[in-house]
């Protein structure tokens, strides 16, 4: 609730920490010895304040410039009831100006202010109220210019009153209207750092405070949306990277858990990082307490949402999905055989990358060989996209020796994703080769299939031989009345193979249910041991009726 008025404070000079120049040029040097890749100063002056020893001479001296007692010209103030004070400038002739300063509802505070406000007050609600985390207490609010590329920062624990300053730019990125935005981020970055004993780690407040603002307000900032699909394309990096701007996409892993698991694993993350030790241990401890079943299940998952993205979102997995990017191959190959050796990125430890094969063969099968550098840690799946737009994800069981193999047929297949992931925690970067090649004959090879009516109505006889089997569980009979568009098992239970790669076996089955005088198509399909399908070509039978000469002699 805001208070009943604002109170008006004028100022000599306008200065603050000496001049508003003086500000802006300490933003500058500290963003440009960073190199900063995102609009927020705030992990930058985490690190300078909470290591100020090792911070070089002019990061020391731009920071004691933010940390100076600030004026600003024509001063305005703004508070709420819980003690959160809200500072911003009325002269038009300061640089510390609103932007935009209308006031459309006419009570004496532009609406800029209210934005923020109302920013503040919704990332408590989030973090504080929904999600449980440590209430920061009332902090101060000083909107002012902060310069070109940062749309604002934290500073922590000040001098005069131990209370945080957050600081708005403004004219932030998008106009007036964002600094309700940039007001959610600075926020979540405040409670970041009243978590644990010593706050989040600087990447992963960043991501928290990313995460706040896409919870709030979803990725219509274009810069956000880039940001996230930056990560799920360089998620070979690895969760643990230190990049600032990938730790800040690091938000993606935020909204999984969230989505995945509930609220609570994202509460559960965030207290576990800033209780300290090593991240990966943390982020383990995060995903089983928010109830996933480890970081090694829980990064697979991700690693399947995060290649359903763009055109490939299936409306199951990111809520915003479709407005991220596509996902990133390291290598594509058209047809079959195909090897990928060097060329692909290595992976950094909890990193991932995947490859896309679009196999132009429709018989037989892709038999995939992966080999990952020891020692190391390694997991992979095999994404499968069939004709019909069905994903079937089959894992590659890779042994301690870093060596796996997996077949899967080639029927009804599109594409092949191959997911791979290091499970490492640390160390240096992993490399990885693999490759594919097509195997006739899988999972099995028809060597004769014939259908006939029986007499007297008895329905339909299938009889059919198999010139090599592998890797099958049982075939299933398919049947569809010709002309018809709807085609359904006739088999209640599967009938089990019992042949091998050079063991020819014969079958048959009777489809009792058939109907006199219809024709049918039918099918056999074969089921291998992780469940997925090969058919036959189909075979052409009409039904007969009961007989009408009498029985035979």
């Amino acid at each position: 609730t805001l208070a009943a008025s604002a109170v008006s404070t004028p100022a000599a000079d306008g200065t603050v920490g000496g001049r508003p120049a003086a500000r802006a040029q300490a933003v500058a040097s500290l963003g440009a010895a960073a190199q900063l890749p995102v609009a927020c100063l705030t992990p930058i002056l985490q690190g300078v304040q909470r290591d100020s020893y090792r911070a070089v001479p002019s990061a020391r001296r731009a920071l004691s410039v933010l940390l100076a007692e600030t004026a600003l010209a024509g001063e305005k103030r703004l508070g709420l009831a819980d003690g959160t004070v809200f500072r911003y400038s009325a002269d038009p002739q300061s640089p510390d100006r609103l932007v935009d300063a209308t006031d459309e509802d006419g009570d004496g505070t532009p609406e800029a202010v209210e934005a923020a406000a109302r920013g503040l007050a919704e990332a408590r609600d989030l973090l504080v109220e929904g999600l449980d985390l440590p209430a920061p207490g009332a902090v101060e609010v000083l909107l002012a210019d902060v310069g070109d590329g940062v749309d604002g920062y934290v500073l922590a624990r000040r001098r005069s009153d131990r209370r945080s300053l957050i600081v708005l730019d403004t004219a932030p990125r998008g106009g007036g209207r964002e600094i309700r935005r940039a007001a959610i981020h600075q926020y979540a970055h405040v409670v970041g750092a009243a978590v644990g004993p010593a706050g989040l780690p600087a990447g992963w407040s960043e991501a928290l405070a990313t995460w706040a603002e896409l919870r709030l307000g979803g990725v219509e900032d274009p810069q956000l949306a880039a940001q996230l699909s930056r990560r799920l394309a360089g998620l070979h990096k690895g969760l643990l990277t230190e990049d600032l701007d990938l730790a800040a996409g690091n938000a993606a892993w935020l909204a999984f858990l969230e989505s995945a698991y509930g609220g609570a694993s994202v509460r559960a993350t965030i207290e576990e990082l800033a209780a300290g030790g090593p991240p990966a241990a943390a982020l383990d401890r995060g995903v089983r307490r928010g109830g996933g079943a480890n970081l090694e299940s829980a990064l697979r998952d991700f690693h399947l949402w995060s290649v359903l993205t763009g055109a490939r979102d299936d409306g199951r997995h990111f809520p915003f999905a479709s407005q991220l990017a596509p996902p990133a191959f390291a290598t594509v190959f058209e047809g079959l055989p195909c090897l990928a050796v060097q060329p692909e990125p290595a992976l950094e430890p909890l990193g991932a990358v995947q490859a896309l094969v679009v196999p132009e063969e429709e018989r037989g099968g892709l038999t995939l060989r992966f080999e990952g550098e020891t020692p190391g840690a390694w997991d992979a799946d095999l994404l499968l996209v069939m004709d019909s737009g069905q994903l079937r994800r089959v894992p590659v069981e890779i042994g301690p020796d870093g060596r796996g193999r997996l077949t899967v047929p080639l029927d009804g297949l599109a594409e092949a994703l191959l997911l791979v992931r290091s499970l490492d925690e640390s160390g240096g970067p992993r490399r990885y080769s693999w490759s594919a090649d097509r195997v006739a004959g899988y999972p099995f090879e028809i060597a004769s299939l014939d259908a006939s009516s029986l007499e007297n109505g008895g329905g339909v006889l299938l009889r059919w031989e198999t010139a090599s089997e592998s890797g099958l569980v049982g075939f299933n009979v398919s049947r569809i009345l010709e002309g018809g568009s709807e085609e359904r098992r006739i088999n209640l239970v599967w009938i089990p193979a019992f042949g091998g790669p050079s063991a020819p076996a014969f079958y048959q089955f009777v489809d009792a249910t058939a109907e006199p005088g219809l024709s049918y198509r039918y099918r056999i399909e074969g089921v291998t041991s992780e469940g997925l399908s090969s058919f036959s070509d189909p075979v052409v039978v009409e039904a007969q009726g009961p007989s009408t000469s009498g029985p035979l002699p």
